[in-house]
């Protein structure tokens, strides 16, 4: 039986203390918005490689510009 995965919501720019935060409360994906400068390969890989140093999954990444359009 799988267990549920837990998420939480973080900041475009996640600081360490946000990502260990994340990991004490006991939760394994995160997920974040971004800003479209932010939408390049080189920065979504790096801000994976950031979350995942702390254990987590960066799970959904949405675009901030497309979701708040009317």
């Amino acid at each position: 039986m799988r267990k549920p995965k837990l998420s939480l919501s973080i900041s475009n720019d996640p600081t360490p203390d946000e990502l260990l935060f994340a990991r004490q409360l006991g939760v394994d994906c995160v997920y974040t918005w971004v800003k479209p400068e932010q939408r390049a390969y080189e920065y979504l890989t790096r801000l994976r490689e950031r979350v995942e140093k702390y254990g987590l999954r960066l799970y959904n990444v949405g675009n901030i510009a497309v979701a708040k359009n009317d």
